[in-house]
């Protein structure tokens, strides 16, 4: 069984590797240490690409009342080209970013660490309450909760960046 999900999905086309490249090459931005501004060079992917494969993370810009805008990047999409006689099939495997699953860990470590504290607390003095234990249910659902929703929020990324990287794939170049 895999906690963090994952999508996998294959693209066909006719066109040659160059220019899959090119077209792929086209929406990867340039590396920049700071991300900033939602402006028009921005391009919606980072990463690196080459002839046996790319590496891209997507680039969402988020703006919230309390936040500026700041990148946020939820899925790592891992690709690589296989040649056949008269086409190309490229194959893409989307994981979760390695901030996410640091977040979840570290807040499973966390509400996990308050669960044994509070059993440890009615152990200890021998204090029986239905309100402790609620406490503790409720500190050792919640990285459930926010896996939960984390994997939905992945899985629409998923279905944008599959959507995205189809019409960039097999787009004609202009």
């Amino acid at each position: 069984m895999q906690i963090f999900p994952y999508k996998t999905f294959t693209i066909q086309t006719q066109d040659s590797a160059s220019n899959i490249i090119e077209k792929l090459e086209a929406r990867i931005g340039s590396p920049k240490v700071f991300r900033e501004d939602l402006c028009s060079d921005n391009a919606p992917y980072a990463g690196t690409i080459s002839i046996s494969g790319f590496k891209l993370r997507r680039i969402r810009y988020t703006e919230t009342y309390f936040l500026p805008r700041k990148p946020f990047c939820l899925p790592y999409i891992h690709g690589r080209f296989e040649f056949l006689f008269d086409k190309i099939i490229v194959h893409i495997v989307m994981r979760f970013a390695r901030e996410v699953i640091f977040f979840l860990v570290f807040c499973f470590l966390v509400c996990s660490t308050l669960v044994f504290l509070i059993f440890l607390f009615i152990q200890q003095w021998n204090v029986f309450g239905y309100g402790l234990i609620i406490e503790s249910l409720l500190f050792f659902t919640m990285p459930i909760v926010a896996l939960l929703i984390f994997q939905d929020v992945f899985k629409k990324q998923a279905n944008l960046i599959y959507e995205e990287l189809n019409q960039i794939i097999k787009r004609s170049l202009a």
